[in-house]
């Protein structure tokens, strides 16, 4: 990502221009992770996953709401297919995996926020 924005011209970086490449990136990395650690773990269609997520910092109400978007979605997708009870949370496969983590609540009142992901030593394969 570095490399990226390193090679834009001081014209060219805007904030439109660097989100644009963040998002890109980003992307790429969070396909080749999948790619890896496909044969971990069971998640019937990431990329519908990917879709119901807004924005980079989620609450609780929102992780909540992508997961029924979700559901709703794969449902339909799939002519209501019978889902298993693993995809009722999708978002355990991303905290497992390194992608989902937490922001501790002890640093959001200063001014350093500290982002906490589970290790793979943390948890059990899924």
């Amino acid at each position: 990502m570095g490399h990226a924005i390193a090679d834009l011209s001081l014209t060219e970086r805007t904030y439109e221009r660097i989100t644009e490449i963040l998002d890109t990136i980003g992307g790429e990395l969070a396909e080749a992770l999948f790619g890896e650690m496909r044969s971990f773990f069971f998640l019937p269609d990431h990329k519908l996953l990917w879709s119901t997520i807004e924005k980079n910092v989620l609450s609780a109400e929102d992780i909540e709401s992508c997961t029924q978007s979700y559901i709703r979605h794969l449902t339909e997708k799939h002519s209501g297919a019978s889902l298993l009870i693993q995809h009722a949370h999708p978002f355990t496969v991303l905290h497992k995996i390194g992608m989902l983590g937490w922001i501790e609540a002890s640093y959001l009142s200063g001014t350093r926020a500290v982002f906490l992901k589970v290790y793979p030593s943390e948890c059990p394969v899924v």
